[in-house]
């Protein structure tokens, strides 16, 4: 006789209250993209198979998430509600699901499992210190955490005088906003971590991105660009 083997998949959609720290990280999304979020937490289990365990988000009703690639606003929403949660929450979940809905009603999901992001996360620290120090016109401390071998040169002055610039032309800075995390290859085949955001001035936004190498070896930022 031959023998049936069942997979049985359970999949489990339940109820619970967002801690603190979950509504905290979705209250900042909501503040990025100025737009309506929503979560539920749920399990996947197949026999034989680790059981996943998803914290799942919505983001709808947001004119700038409808102008972006979903694959960079998903994966910064990811990493938004990943570095949001504590040590303890992190260890309950496997994965961070993100959904979109545009406004004609379509949606689109990207899942991020929890040790990507964690990685993703580590690297983006360039991305806030390079964003702070200019808030707080820390222009040498840029120099601190650039990588020698790809940006030899001092650039603390020339973001300076840019920002400068900037603010004769639009206002003063008030604030900056990251809204993306983009995954890219460089000239060698390596591959790099693209923080995209941008820096509200009085009277416009100017959309900035800083790059930093994947490799956890390689320390510093790789590059960073205005748009403007």
């Amino acid at each position: 006789m031959k023998n049936t083997i069942t997979l049985c998949l359970i999949a489990m959609l339940f109820a619970a209250c967002a801690s603190d720290s979950e509504k905290k990280s979705l209250d900042k999304i909501a503040e990025i993209y100025d737009a309506k979020t929503s979560y539920t937490k749920s399990f996947n289990r197949s026999v034989g198979t680790e059981t996943m365990k998803s914290f799942n988000v919505k983001v709808s009703e947001s004119a700038m998430i409808d102008s972006l690639a979903a694959t960079v606003t998903t994966a910064n929403i990811a990493m938004l509600v990943y570095e949001g949660l504590t040590a303890e929450e992190k260890g309950n979940y496997t994965i961070i699901d993100v959904e979109l809905v545009n406004a004609k009603n379509d949606t689109v999901a990207y899942i991020y499992p929890l040790d990507v992001l964690k990685k993703i996360s580590d690297k983006s620290t360039y991305y806030k210190t390079f964003s702070e120090s200019v808030m707080n016109r820390s222009y040498t401390k840029i120099d601190d955490i650039k990588n020698a071998k790809d940006i030899p040169d001092p650039i603390g002055e020339t973001i300076a005088k840019k920002m400068a610039y900037l603010e004769q032309e639009y206002g003063a800075l008030q604030g900056y906003k990251p809204f993306g995390v983009a995954e890219q290859k460089n000239a060698a085949g390596q591959t790099a971590y693209q923080y995209q955001g941008i820096f509200v001035f009085k009277n416009k936004n100017i959309p900035y991105l800083v790059t930093a190498n994947a490799d956890p070896k390689i320390e510093g930022f790789v590059g960073v660009r205005f748009f403007n």
